[in-house]
């Protein structure tokens, strides 16, 4: 899960995104976390998306608090993380944050 989930106001900042990763495998306590990708639904510019390290456990990064105004659905942050257990076994998960194009209804 993120927090927020919802960046809002659109106001062309940054801000904090932290990132909750709950795993359970039954053999291995702690499996390898690895941040796989951010993405976006919009065309992404340099510098919206600062401080994440990609291919490490990392669950603190920035996001720009913005959108394009032409969709209804407004930008949508999509994060990806893998967790590996100690035998191979792969899993993918995913979360996203948005930047609503209002807040209306």
């Amino acid at each position: 899960t993120a927090t927020p989930a919802t960046i809002w106001p659109p106001s062309n900042k940054l801000v904090p995104v932290t990132i909750t990763v709950t795993v359970k495998d039954d053999y291995d306590p702690q499996p390898e976390i690895k941040l796989e990708s951010i993405t976006s639904n919009e065309v992404l510019a340099s510098g919206d998306i600062q401080g994440a390290a990609l291919g490490t456990d990392d669950r603190s990064f920035s996001l720009m608090a913005t959108r394009a105004g032409t969709s209804t659905s407004g930008r949508i942050y999509t994060i990806t993380y893998s967790a590996t257990d100690g035998t191979g076994n792969k899993s993918i998960a995913t979360t996203t944050v948005t930047v609503p194009h209002d807040q209306g209804k």
